[in-house]
């Protein structure tokens, strides 16, 4: 399955970098911005029992007409323009996968998940970026309804960050820290787990 898309905006309200009076992430109205985009979704299975699947998004996310004004450090009025940089926090590539087998009433599989790199501001500068990241999840489950008391249950076990990775979801650039500026992150998840009984009346 593919799917290719394009959409052109007008006042689009994208990330600019730093944070707004509410400790949110700053955002404007971009003039003009595109974004051009594939999408590929497959699927196989090679066995009973066994499933396999993967999706991957590529895209391309353009800030057309975006002038930015501001306060300099005596207080006077700059422009910056960004036309025809990247928007932030938009990462240009992101795939997801997975593998999973069904036995009886067994249920077990693995997922993985990728993000590119993504800009914190649109200055399109390399120091100023998320890294690119892989997350690995695992997920079992077994369904109990040859216990009597336990008809319709399944008792279900989830990882999240199987790997224990070490990785930043999203953040902003902000020019007024430091001596010239500083990248702050939103770290992402330690490993953690999840034991669920799920129970259908």
């Amino acid at each position: 399955k593919a799917n290719v898309y394009w959409m052109s905006f007008t006042n689009e309200i994208v990330p600019q970098g730093g944070l707004d009076p509410n400790y949110g992430i700053a955002r404007g109205n971009a003039d003009r911005s595109e974004h051009i985009g594939l999408e590929l979704e497959t699927s196989y299975r090679p066995a009973t029992g066994l499933n396999c699947w993967a999706n991957v998004s590529a895209s391309s996310n353009t800030l057309k007409k975006f002038i930015v004004y501001d306060w300099d450090g005596n207080g006077d009025i700059y422009s910056t323009d960004y036309s025809g940089n990247p928007i932030a926090l938009f990462p240009a590539v992101m795939a997801n996968g997975g593998i999973g087998y069904k036995f009886l009433g067994f249920d077990g599989g693995l997922d993985v998940r990728y993000v590119g790199k993504q800009y914190l501001d649109n200055t399109k500068n390399e120091d100023r970026i998320i890294k690119a990241y892989t997350i690995v999840g695992l997920n079992l489950s077994y369904s109990l309804n040859n216990i009597n008391l336990l008809q319709n249950a399944t008792l279900k076990f989830r990882v999240n960050n199987l790997l224990n990775a070490e990785y930043e979801t999203s953040g902003y650039y902000d020019p007024w820290s430091g001596v010239s500026g500083e990248n702050y992150y939103f770290v992402g998840a330690k490993r953690n787990m999840f034991l669920t009984l799920l129970v259908s009346l």
